[in-house]
């Protein structure tokens, strides 16, 4: 009889939970900062640097990028403590597609320096804005935000390495920053900033 209820018991197929637009905001964020930025840096720095002092720079870059998120992971936390969720993303994220940008304009350092800057402090921000949305799913919430960073992650560097036989590394970032400011305007009109902004 249990062996009967067991075969009868629909299973559960594997699914992605669909993106909320917080979730595509850091899946662009995961694409362009941990896959675009960071295979193409090295190639960037090459055009003006020279092949030995771009590795030099690239890797200083990544580990730099790790401190950062060091500091500005409880620093921002604190900081959304105080003003909340809502305006300290939003700076982040402003300052993020500025980098993007900037790097795509050829001005590496000021735009290494935002991006590096913005992962640091975007790795709290955006678990904490997730689980402020949906508090009754704060769990689900956080999961299906990793989760979509996570996918942005893998997918960016593969594409990138596609995306470089056709476009400049330049070219690719003001790309990604184009699909980043969409992801941003989706975020603002769905009410999602507003939310953010006035829930305590």
């Amino acid at each position: 009889k249990d062996e009967g209820n067991l075969r009868n018991k629909p299973e559960k197929n594997f699914s992605i939970p669909p993106p909320k637009s917080i979730d595509t905001l850091i899946f662009w964020t995961g694409f362009g900062i941990d896959g675009v930025f960071t295979v193409t840096i090295v190639l960037m720095w090459a055009e003006v640097s020279g092949p030995q002092l771009a590795m030099i720079i690239g890797a200083s870059i990544l580990a730099i990028r790790r401190l950062s998120e060091m500091i500005l992971a409880p620093l921002s936390g604190q900081i959304s403590d105080r003003l909340g969720s809502g305006l300290p993303l939003t700076v982040m994220l402003v300052l993020c597609a500025a980098g993007f940008c900037l790097v795509g304009s050829g001005a590496l350092l000021i735009g290494c320096v935002l991006l590096v800057l913005c992962r640091g402090a975007l790795g709290t921000l955006f678990p904490a804005a997730a689980s402020k949305l949906y508090p009754e799913q704060r769990i689900s919430s956080l999961t299906r935000n990793q989760t979509w960073r996570d996918i942005g992650a893998a997918i960016g560097p593969f594409l990138t390495g596609v995306l470089l036989v056709v476009f400049s590394p330049e070219a690719i970032h003001l790309i990604t920053m184009g699909c980043f400011l969409i992801a941003l305007g989706w975020f603002f009109f769905s009410g999602d900033f507003r939310r953010l902004s006035t829930r305590l």
